[in-house]
């Protein structure tokens, strides 16, 4: 009888290999991802409207997703939506060998062993010290917890109520590549766009305030997404009587298809 080698899934035919020779090609960032994101059991990460925006109305402004963006960090910006992606239940913690974590964020192939996974120890400390997450020990494992998307280090509790808004990350996002293809411009736009209507304005001038990201950011990111055939715009002319002509193009940006139904009322343009 011959021996196998076994993985505790029946999602994919590798699940079973037959053991004869060289043991299978390490699982690549995609498969670690897929891997993760079976074992939570749900199709989207619900993520809160507070993580991009915070505060309603007049007393708006930007949510944590803006240090990321200042900082350059998509890293630790991927790290926290797979983070809530795999924390399905409660405690809402993940404890994986961090060797896992390399493959997941992709550090494998940039770097060497120990400073992939000095990379991924940094990106966890750099969450925690923007109160998303806490990081403990499990023994020899790191384990992380999930805080409140807000920033304000409380501790997290899944969202279940319109005065708790939030939008899901489909699996998708992960399961489709999209996670891999976009810049950081275009991963802040793409959750920015998750907290607005189906069809929507987002002036680039308006995104310091609303959201604080650069008008340049928002419109690499728009562009992004757009390239991603996600997005749709049709631009229209209307009466701006401050503008050197009296006119002002206004583009109107609307998803292809509704990444994840939201579940909490949505927005169009200024919240």
């Amino acid at each position: 009888m011959p021996k196998t080698w076994v993985r505790e899934s029946s999602r994919e035919a590798d699940a079973v290999l037959e053991l004869g020779g060289l043991p299978p090609l390490p699982r690549t960032r995609l498969q670690t991802v897929e891997d993760l994101l079976e074992q939570s059991g749900r199709s989207a990460a619900p993520i809160r409207r507070a993580f991009v925006q915070s505060g309603r109305g007049a007393s708006s402004g930007p949510g944590p997703l803006a240090a990321f963006a200042h900082a350059h960090d998509a890293r630790a910006l991927d790290a926290f939506l797979l983070l809530h992606a795999v924390a399905s239940a409660e405690p809402w913690d993940c404890t994986y060998p961090s060797r896992v974590w390399v493959r997941a964020l992709g550090l494998g192939k940039a770097a060497e062993k120990a400073s992939a996974q000095a990379a991924v120890s940094k990106t966890m400390r750099r969450l925690a010290g923007r109160d998303l997450v806490r990081v403990s020990r499990a023994g020899r494992l790191s384990c992380v917890t999930l805080l409140h998307e807000d920033g304000s280090g409380q501790p997290y509790t899944r969202p279940r109520t319109k005065e708790d808004p939030w939008f899901n990350v489909p699996y998708s996002y992960w399961s489709s590549g999209l996670s891999e293809r976009l810049t950081l411009a275009g991963k802040t736009m793409y959750l920015i766009a998750q907290t607005l209507a189906p069809s929507f304005y987002l002036p680039y001038g308006s995104a310091p305030a609303w959201y604080g990201v650069s008008p340049k950011t928002a419109q690499r990111g728009l562009a992004e997404l757009l390239k991603a055939q996600l997005l749709t715009k049709e631009e229209k002319y209307e009466v701006n009587i401050s503008s050197e002509t009296g006119w002002a193009v206004r583009t109107r940006y609307t998803w292809k298809s509704t990444p994840a139904e939201p579940p909490s009322p949505t927005i169009e343009g200024q919240p």
